[in-house]
């Protein structure tokens, strides 16, 4: 499986970051040869542009906990099935992906960053929220942030929205990380043919 998490860059920032058109042709390889693959937030946004979608960036960074819009795509979904209603998530991003890949089935709205989660293929998601994400993990990003302070928030308050939630965002995102790991050993297994 290929799991590619979040970062500061652009999805094509590839001037100041050097490392992106190799991994934007690593998630094209996996994509192509039905690895299993989730994207996270950056990683969602060089799949979307490596594979035919858009990227722009917002007017304002989109950092909080904000409720979520679970599409009825998602309800026969290998990853995403089983949720339902508005699911709280963690979002922290300047980027998003504005035009999915051609072909891509809508998992998750919601905000006004309306793909929030997608599938590609019969083996490829992303997510434009942060599943991952932990209090500790947030703080982390919190220090020194440029994009925390762009966006007008606050650490504490951030970080709060997040520990207030914790429950339900585990409860929530904590299936959908081992459905797709049971992906990932179904493949190894030679159980799952590629798409």
């Amino acid at each position: 499986g290929l799991l590619v998490l979040g970062g500061s860059p652009g999805p094509l920032d590839d001037e100041r970051y050097p490392w992106l058109p190799a991994t934007r042709a690593l998630l094209r390889t996996a994509f192509e040869h039905g690895t299993p693959t989730f994207g996270i937030c950056l990683g969602a946004e060089l799949m979307t542009v490596e594979l035919g979608g858009r990227v722009e960036r917002r007017r304002t960074p989109q950092i909080g906990v904000f409720e979520l819009e679970v599409l009825p795509a998602a309800a026969g979904d290998a990853v995403f099935g089983g949720l339902a209603g508005s699911p709280p998530a963690m979002l922290w991003h300047l980027e998003e992906m504005s035009v999915l890949p051609p072909g891509a089935v809508p998992l998750v709205s919601g905000t006004t960053s309306p793909h929030q989660a997608f599938r590609l293929g019969a083996n490829a998601w992303g997510t434009q929220f942060h599943p991952e994400a932990t209090p500790r993990i947030v703080t982390d990003w919190a220090r020194e942030s440029a994009v925390l302070r762009r966006a007008g928030a606050g650490a504490d308050e951030v970080v709060g929205q997040l520990a207030a939630a914790r429950a339900d965002t585990e409860r929530t995102w904590r299936p959908v990380a081992r459905r797709w790991a049971s992906r990932v050993r179904l493949r190894h297994a030679g159980r799952l043919l590629p798409s």
